[in-house]
């Protein structure tokens, strides 16, 4: 009877240790790792533009930057918040010169000490901020410098009012903001005109984004034969990211 009694004692000494221990295997199956990514596309006429993640619920336990299209080094930042808002992570001065980057995620507990992971049960929201001067420049390069007459620039089919050979850079910046809008910047080397100097840089605000590129009219320039529009940097975004989320979803 004793005998008996014992081995009872042991099998359900047994049965609740095996109910523990797949209890405990159960919940590391619920921990399904998963990768969510965001490839940002078009939105270019802007310094900044976003993305949205498909909603999880789990813990996000790193971040991946990697794939930047565009020029050779741009600082740039990626935010990350979530449904309600709240910035759950952010990074800065981050360079396309120096990528990939990779991030292990962490939170604060009620304690203040960091823990793995990240909690969330949402939609997470990506902004990619463009640091990097996010404004269209143009060149316009004559071929000589003009002796007398006049000009017109031309932007989306409209052209300023006539510019003398000789107009500064006060006079252009006048006649093109009546085109554009305000926030142009003029420049001629060595504080010239066209009269002195064969090159005419341009600086639109960012808010106008990529734009296409003005025209010049010389038939009325004495002493020019050709001019050449160039754009020396696009606006708007030049940069393109790649962002991947690594996660245990419940």
């Amino acid at each position: 009877m004793k005998i008996f009694a014992l081995m009872l004692v042991m099998v359900l000494l047994s049965n609740v240790c095996l109910a523990v221990t797949v209890t405990a295997q159960d919940n590391r199956d619920l921990q399904k790792p998963g990768v969510s990514q965001i490839t940002f596309s078009g939105g270019t006429d802007s310094n900044s533009i976003y993305g949205t993640m498909k909603p999880i619920c789990g813990v996000l336990t790193r971040e991946v930057i990697s794939g930047v299209v565009g020029i050779a080094d741009t600082n740039f930042a990626v935010v990350v918040t979530d449904e309600n808002g709240k910035i759950i992570s952010s990074k800065y001065a981050l360079s396309s010169a120096s990528l990939p980057y990779s991030y292990a995620t962490s939170e604060l507990d009620f304690d203040g000490n960091s823990q793995p992971g990240i909690q969330i049960c949402g939609q997470l929201s990506v902004r990619l901020v463009d640091i990097n001067c996010p404004n269209e420049i143009q060149t316009i390069t004559i071929d000589q410098v003009a002796t007398a007459g006049h000009y017109h620039l031309s932007y989306d089919g409209q052209a300023t009012s006539a510019l003398d050979f000789n107009a500064v850079a006060a006079t252009v910046k006048t006649a093109l903001e009546a085109l554009v809008g305000s926030g142009v910047t003029v420049s001629f080397p060595s504080s010239g005109h066209f009269g002195s100097q064969t090159v005419l840089t341009l600086t639109f605000p960012k808010t106008l984004g990529n734009m296409s590129a003005l025209t010049m009219d010389i038939t009325s320039l004495t002493g020019v034969t050709t001019a050449t529009i160039a754009e020396v940097k696009a606006g708007g975004l030049d940069i393109l990211p790649t962002v991947k989320f690594y996660y245990k979803e419940n």
